[in-house]
């Protein structure tokens, strides 16, 4: 490196450790500093040889963690954004944590990249392969119209990058061209697994070839699937890494790699993190990590506690989740997997961003969201002022207005909360520290209703 790209590295760690006695993560300022002195650092720093890039609307910091948490069990050196800075600034951030000798750089970097950064530092990053766990409408403020995203991921994209894509989805299966070398993943319709064909987004209607109907075979969700234009034949490109099933009583994930049959330990349930699970094997395997190798590193992963936690408060099972903000088919999705939850359930949801920017938020996107399935969950708390507008989308997709609550102060849940019953209470929450507070908070008026 020149001695520009050095200091550029110095000031940047610098920085971080500043940020750090200060009591913060330093995830964005570290990167500025770098750029700052030397605006090709991307480019000039030292990077390792294995640059994993993981992309899509959702999961993709649960994916980017789950690599990273494989490749320390497997005892391998890397660098990564695992806090989700994946913008410009934070993967030089990142870039960064490498030391100053070539020969001391890391094997991997595992890379979270931001669907409308990327393109601006892919020809700096220079990355091997690019994993795409699935494209959706996100922020109506900024992510809301998918081709206009795919098209703007397709500029990321090099010949040389080996894309490793969802062939359920149907949108981002077909990024990229034919000069890619890909790998596909997948998940089959699992044994009395319900479909979802009556989601408000619907992005797949017409076939992108004829514009013909396309026909699907198994909707799991949105344009999830299995699907087929039976003018065309245009259907889902064929995968090398399939779920055929998932067993949650023994916590097996059953799979096909490359035709050859394999289980591996179940990281989570849901089916939203089994595709981020296959996703993450998919990658590795490509990377010439074997079946066995995966197999044994997955008994010891777990979904960060931050994003899916469970405690027990008396008689009350307490689990938390993010449902990312201003995402509609997060959104759905979660209340879709609680609504066929087993036993009784309330859902305390905390949509009040702590961003300065959000009180302003476009919020058309909550009269997107399926909430048609909070009518199969017994109460639905909504705290703070965006719980109006989610109210009234529940009220207008049929759910009784019974079910329905709002809650301006979070103490005020105990009014509602029954502290002798067994039940699960599922606390949906963003991923900002400001979400996590709430949460906390939350959790303390649920064990003092629980202890009075």
């Amino acid at each position: 490196m020149s001695l520009k790209t050095n200091f550029a590295s110095f000031f940047a760690k610098l920085t971080r450790r500043t940020l750090r006695l200060l009591g913060r993560e330093g995830t964005f300022y570290s990167g500025e500093a770098a750029l700052l002195i030397d605006k090709n650092y991307i480019d000039n720093v030292n990077k390792p040889n294995n640059i994993i890039c993981i992309t899509g609307t959702n999961g993709k910091t649960t994916t980017n963690n789950m690599i990273s948490d494989l490749l320390d069990i497997l005892g391998k050196t890397y660098i990564s954004n695992r806090l989700g800075s994946n913008t410009i600034s934070g993967i030089a951030s990142m870039l960064s944590q490498s030391p100053f000798s070539e020969k001391k750089t890391a094997e991997f970097a595992i890379v979270e990249q931001d669907e409308l950064w990327m393109r601006h530092y892919n020809n700096q990053l220079k990355p091997n392969s690019l994993t795409v766990t699935n494209l959706f409408q996100d922020s109506f403020d900024r992510n809301s119209n998918v081709d206009y995203v795919f098209r703007r991921i397709n500029e990321a994209i090099n010949d040389d990058m080996k894309l490793i894509l969802n062939a359920s989805d149907s949108i981002s299966a077909y990024l990229g061209s034919d000069r890619n070398k890909r790998a596909y993943f997948t998940i089959r319709p699992l044994n009395g697994e319900k479909e979802c064909i009556d989601s408000k987004i619907q992005d797949m209607i017409y076939c992108p070839n004829c514009d013909d109907l396309l026909t699907w075979k198994f909707k799991r969700y949105h344009h999830i699937g299995e699907y087929l234009c039976e003018n065309c034949g245009f259907k889902n490109p064929p995968a090398q890494y399939i779920v055929t099933d998932i067993d949650k009583d023994n916590n097996l994930l059953y799979i096909l790699d490359h035709d050859l049959a394999y289980s591996l330990p179940l990281v989570s349930s849901s089916i939203e993190n089994s595709y981020n699970q296959i996703a993450a094997y998919a990658t590795l395997r490509e990377y010439g990590f074997s079946a066995e190798e995966l197999i044994g590193a997955f008994e010891n992963i777990e979904v960060v506690s931050s994003r899916l936690n469970t405690i027990q408060i008396g008689p009350k099972k307490v689990i938390t989740m993010v449902s990312k903000g201003i995402n509609p088919v997060a959104t759905s999705r979660s209340f879709f997997n609680i609504s066929n939850a087993i036993g009784k359930k309330t859902v305390i949801y905390l949509p009040d961003y702590g961003q300065d920017d959000l009180p302003n938020a476009n919020q058309s996107w909550m009269y997107n969201t399926d909430m048609k399935y909070a009518q199969d969950i017994d109460l639905v708390i909504f705290y703070g002022k965006f719980g109006y507008p989610l109210k009234t989308t529940a009220l207008l997709d049929g759910v009784d207005r019974s079910k329905l609550i709002i809650v301006d102060d979070l103490e005020q849940i105990k009014d509602y909360i029954d502290p002798n019953s067994e039940e699960t209470i599922y606390i949906l929450k963003d991923i900002d520290d400001y979400a996590q507070s709430l949460t906390d908070k939350t959790k303390l008026y649920i064990k003092e209703i629980v202890e009075a």
